[in-house]
């Protein structure tokens, strides 16, 4: 084209690099550059979705070991309130007469002489069922805080430390309520073990 163009000739030969040749050259460079592209778009997702699940995975055990914590504090304060709400224990009674010969029960300073033997001691009776003390009874009297909200593998690892009157209430306790297998079976090797 040595010749000049005129503008008519110009406006129709941009148009047909915009519309027509353009076009053309875009979808056979995609068609080249495709598969690289793919290629990189894949690692750069991949990596990042690999550092999003870490830093997932981490967030929640950091928030599980939180609400394991929170749940024990609120535990302890839950038992800590209803030790202060109920009664404090009565003291054993000894059925014997009073000094001046009159019969009775006497809790008193027990008058000079000997003591009466241990079976005098009224205590109150144990029940029949062990369920029947009470919920809040045996959660005071075991050895685990918050024994009855923590799961088996959870009670199965607080278990080796008890001594062996421990390790009986719980095993007491756990076959009157729940009657969890793993923690008898663990409560019953321990016990054998020593």
């Amino acid at each position: 084209m040595t010749e000049e163009q005129s503008p008519v000739e110009q406006a129709v030969e941009q148009a047909l690099d915009l519309l027509f040749y353009a076009p053309v050259g875009l979808a056979l460079t995609v068609r080249d550059e495709l598969p690289r592209l793919v290629e990189r778009g894949r690692r750069q997702v991949s990596g990042q979705l690999a550092l999003a699940k870490m830093a997932g995975q981490f967030a929640l055990g950091q928030a599980q070991r939180e609400v394991e914590r929170l749940v024990g504090q609120a535990t302890d304060r839950l038992h800590e309130i209803q030790d202060r709400a109920s009664p404090a224990p009565a003291t054993a009674t000894v059925d014997r007469p009073w000094p001046n010969g009159s019969e009775g029960a006497w809790s008193g300073t027990p008058a000079p002489g000997p003591s009466p033997p241990p079976a005098a001691v009224a205590a109150s009776p144990a029940p029949a069922h062990p369920s029947a003390a009470g919920d809040g009874a045996s959660r005071r009297t075991l050895a685990i805080p918050g024994y009855d909200l923590l799961s088996a593998s959870q009670v199965v690892q607080r278990l080796a430390g008890l001594s062996p009157n421990e390790l009986e209430e719980v095993r007491a306790h756990e076959a009157g309520h729940r009657g969890r297998k793993t923690i008898l079976a663990r409560i019953h090797q321990l016990q054998t073990d020593s």
